[in-house]
Formats: structure tokens, sequence, C-alpha cells
């Protein structure tokens, strides 16, 4: 409700979602990612789908 009051949006419209658009005061540090490896398996938990090569 505070978003539709703030953006004036009429009671007969459902607000889904806010999208940011603009660009960031400061730029933040980039997090560390894990190997693609540790995150996306194939069929199976654990069962690699990217192998790296050598």
């Amino acid at each position: 409700m505070r978003m539709k009051n703030h953006f004036q949006i009429p009671e007969e419209y459902k607000l889904y979602a806010i999208i940011a658009i603009g660009h960031p005061a400061k730029i933040a540090n980039p997090r560390p990612r894990l190997p693609i490896n540790q995150l996306v398996y194939n069929e199976k938990f654990g069962e690699e789908y990217y192998k790296e090569e050598v």
C-alpha cells in the first residue's frame, strides 16, 4: 500500500513489482562467486554438469 500511495496508483490497479531504474550512487565490491560446477548439477545433486577440460 505504501508504494501505491507514494506513486498515486489507483486502487483498482494491482501492483506486482517495482523495478529500480538508474545508476547506483557508488559501485559496490563484487561478491566472490562459486565455480559453476558447484552450482549446476546434471540430473542428480552432486553430479557435475560441467566438466573442466584440461
